[in-house]
């Protein structure tokens, strides 16, 4: 149980990290707005990557399977494209649909192994 914990922690600082990085690419603008609305994502994921950690994992699965769509709304559709590289958005959008896979694999594995 406590390599569970330990892992759903990366996982959940992962998802946050994730976000943040978004934080890094608009500071360069000098835009608040832009700079408030990656923060607002920050703490949107790392509510999610907290409750993931220790409420539910499928929160936390949550968090990285709808990154995605924040990536690509504002990244790559919206007007983000024009201070975030166009691959690591996709690169990003890619890295969060597996992540979430994996935790959901994860999830449904630790409870084949409690239920035997």
């Amino acid at each position: 149980l406590r390599s569970w914990r330990r892992e759903l922690w990366i996982y959940a600082t992962g998802l946050a990290v994730a976000a943040a990085i978004y934080l890094v690419f608009a500071l360069p603008t000098l835009d608040i707005t832009w700079f408030a609305i990656e923060a607002a994502g920050v703490a949107c994921y790392g509510l999610l990557a907290f409750v993931g950690w220790r409420v539910s994992p499928f929160a936390l699965a949550a968090g990285w399977a709808l990154h995605p769509a924040w990536d690509y709304l504002l990244h790559v559709r919206g007007a983000g494209h024009q201070f975030v590289p166009e691959w690591y958005a996709y690169a990003c959008i890619s890295f969060d649909l597996l992540v979430a896979a994996t935790i959901i694999y994860r999830v449904l594995q630790q409870r084949r192994v409690a239920a035997a």
